[in-house]
């Protein structure tokens, strides 16, 4: 039996790669968010009985331009057939929009549930309060994107974990909301 050390030796060898692309990178959301979608997408991946290995890549690479992809994927330690797999759902997950196969769906949750998590909250206002946004503004804002977000979700997994999450958030903005209400007093 594959310890699940050795079964994601592939994945440990080629993390380090994939930090130092992101070092490079002029994103907000870098190296620890992609790392924060592979997971969720291992996870989803192991529940609706996908392969775990390419939602995980999937979802780790999803912020990658084409260009970043063929620089790193010669460092993947898979099969040429994986690879070249990955390559077509790539291209659905990004460029097409194209959600047919399963993994592919998985990884889009993956994305949708990173940024609808607590440290999506922090992001969105960070950002909205660098840009000097007004607080209802931003509050508008992202209960409008959670719920695109919480539509676009594919898997009766991501769905569940979706609306766990949403209620998170209606409470809070909610709260907020209210917080909001003694300004104008």
């Amino acid at each position: 039996m594959m310890s699940q050390d050795s079964e994601l030796k592939w994945l440990y060898d080629f993390l380090p790669y994939i930090e130092e692309v992101f070092q490079n990178k002029k994103e907000d959301v870098g190296f620890d968010h992609s790392v924060r979608t592979m997971n969720i997408a291992r996870y989803i991946a192991a529940l609706e009985r996908a392969d775990k290995d390419m939602a995980a890549l999937l979802g780790l690479l999803s912020r990658f331009a084409p260009a970043e992809i063929n620089k790193v994927l010669p460092l993947l330690d898979k099969s040429e057939e994986f690879k070249k797999q990955f390559l077509k759902n790539f291209e659905d997950l990004i460029l097409n929009d194209n959600f047919t196969t399963l993994e592919v769906k998985i990884a889009n949750d993956a994305n949708c549930l990173e940024a609808m998590g607590a440290i999506g909250i922090i992001r969105h206002f960070y950002r909205g309060a660098s840009e000097k946004l007004p607080l209802k503004l931003l509050i508008k804002n992202f209960s409008d994107k959670t719920a695109k977000l919480q539509a676009s979700i594919g898997t009766d997994t991501g769905k569940n974990m979706a609306s766990e999450r949403q209620n998170f958030i209606s409470t809070f903005l909610n709260r907020l909301k209210g917080e909001t209400v003694w300004e104008n007093i």
